[in-house]
């Protein structure tokens, strides 16, 4: 007769029903885990200040908020291209040499008005995706903006 197939001993039984008992329960951990790891996964971060304040709401109301954002983030980044694009030819109107005021007031202009442009169309995104929270969840928006703003103003 093979050790294989030789009966266990009575004595054994209970340990080796407890080890299987506890190896079932890590399988069944390991692969629960692993079917849940897209809605463990950390939300994706928005960088500066509305990440900052979207990473203060509930997670489910982050994850709609950041879906709207993310939608509008091709023509966010262009229009933060051009008020990027206008800062810069301030400074080259103020560097130009021989001095030219009405150069810099027209950079002005534009930089004000690519600053208009943007702050406009990010104003309908935040808008929509506002739209979607909750009562608790727009009151944790407001209050994340206000410690948001008071941060901004201790750094300057």
């Amino acid at each position: 007769m093979s050790l294989a197939l030789a009966p266990v001993a009575a004595s054994r039984r209970p340990g080796l029903l407890a080890v299987s008992v506890a190896l079932n329960v890590f399988l069944v951990a390991l692969i629960a885990a692993h079917l849940l790891r897209p809605a463990l996964a950390p939300l994706p971060r928005a960088e500066g200040p509305i990440g900052r304040i979207v990473d203060a709401l509930p997670r489910t109301e982050a994850i709609r908020m950041h879906a709207v954002l993310d939608r509008a983030q091709p023509e966010r980044q262009a229009a933060r291209d051009r008020v990027s694009a206008a800062r810069r030819e301030v400074a080259s109107a103020i560097a130009r040499t021989p001095y030219d005021e009405d150069g810099i007031r027209r950079a002005l202009g534009a930089w004000q008005a690519s600053w208009h442009d943007f702050t406009t169309d990010f104003n309908a995104v935040l808008i929509e995706a506002l739209r979607g929270l909750s009562d608790d969840g727009r009151a944790r928006f407001a209050a994340a903006a206000l410690a948001e703003d008071a941060r901004h103003r201790r750094a300057e």
